[in-house]
């Protein structure tokens, strides 16, 4: 256990002998965010300085985890790694997502129309019946034409499809059924997984998630074959997904995640405070441009595609062969690849506090 403090020589030639992405896959575990948090509530007015500092420990394997505790070190590492690789190609994704559906929207409108902005006239104000100002803003016209005038045309969800949900009466955070609610998903991610004991569920087959309060819009696919079940609060919606037309479906999760979407879908919902949709809103005032099938299915690669595991991994060829794969994976894919080997850290890390014998196994 090696101190985190440079108060002496010693200190600091340990701290500066430990490889910089085992140094920081070890600040990212639990471990060392309870240390932390330890420290800081421990004093009148939580800050972390320099004495502060010199009480957190930093855990290094020894013998007593392996043979050659080097190779344990490495493993931390190269896994701390492929971790922020993914973090990184799932922005890049996104980016690329928002690129590809704003090219196809702008590039392909029907001709002889052109956008021109007006402020609202009562008629329009007593049709929309809405005094808020969003949907007459000149940015949300701007899209709302966009996608209007797209010359594929545009559809939007049956309200038939639409299912609320709701929070059940007993539930225990703990092993079990996924526990969604409107925070733990962004840009088609979830970034909490949350497990639950409880008597219902209301996920038990492929579905989109959409949030209807707060974070509106954001959607997230949930897949049995990652989670069996599910449970879903009232601030979401679920969409059943037609199984002939996955590729339509992950198009409009990508879509509706999409950049250019969220700036819509901000201004059509309701809500100062806490932004509300209601299914009849988000089923009649919602519209998802028909993109070519060819168009689709390339934008749905980018969420979701999956790519076998790499094999006969070894400690000097597993960032090469890993970030080859990250390139071609799916963002749903490296966002539950990411939280695999969070856990697998988690389980190094203790060990190497416990003096436990660790395994050099990179598969997962």
């Amino acid at each position: 256990m090696l101190n985190f403090g440079k108060n002496n020589k010693i200190k600091q030639f340990q701290i500066y002998k430990l490889d910089n992405w085992f140094f920081r896959g070890s600040l990212r575990t639990k471990y060392f965010i309870e240390q932390t948090n330890l420290i800081l509530n421990a004093s009148m007015y939580p800050r972390m300085d320099k004495e502060s500092l010199d009480q957190l420990k930093i855990p290094f394997p020894t013998i007593n985890n392996h043979q050659e505790p080097e190779k344990i070190e490495k493993l931390v590492s190269i896994i701390t790694q492929n971790i922020i690789n993914k973090e990184e190609k799932i922005n890049e994704k996104n980016k690329k997502i928002d690129e590809l559906i704003e090219k196809e929207l702008k590039e392909n409108q029907k001709s002889g129309n052109n956008f021109k902005y007006s402020y609202p006239k009562i008629s329009e104000i007593k049709k929309e019946s809405r005094l808020d100002t969003g949907i007459y803003e000149r940015e949300f016209k701007e899209i709302d034409f966009l996608i209007r005038n797209y010359e594929g045309g545009f559809d939007f969800i049956d309200e038939n499809n639409i299912k609320g949900g709701n929070t059940p009466k007993k539930r225990i955070f703990d092993i079990g059924n996924l526990w969604l609610t409107p925070t733990d998903c962004k840009r088609g991610i979830l970034k909490n997984k949350n497990l639950i004991k409880s008597e219902s569920y209301n996920l038990d087959q492929d579905s989109l998630v959409i949030v209807n309060r707060s974070n509106v819009g954001e959607t997230f696919l949930f897949k049995t074959e990652y989670f069996n079940i599910a449970h879903h609060n009232q601030g979401m919606y679920r969409v059943k997904i037609n199984k002939d037309k996955y590729a339509y479906y992950v198009f409009i999760l990508c879509f509706f995640n999409s950049f250019i979407f969220q700036q819509y879908i901000n201004n059509l919902s309701t809500g100062s405070t806490f932004k509300e949709i209601r299914s009849d809103e988000l089923s009649k005032k919602a519209p998802i441009p028909n993109f070519p099938e060819s168009k689709q299915q390339e934008i749905a690669k980018e969420y979701y595609n999956k790519i076998d595991n790499n094999q006969n991994l070894n400690l000097d060829n597993y960032l090469e062969l890993e970030r080859q794969r990250n390139d071609q994976l799916g963002i749903f894919q490296l966002n539950m690849e990411i939280f695999t080997l969070r856990e697998k850290l988690e389980d190094i890390i203790d060990k190497i506090i416990n003096d436990q014998n660790i395994e050099l196994n990179l598969n997962y």
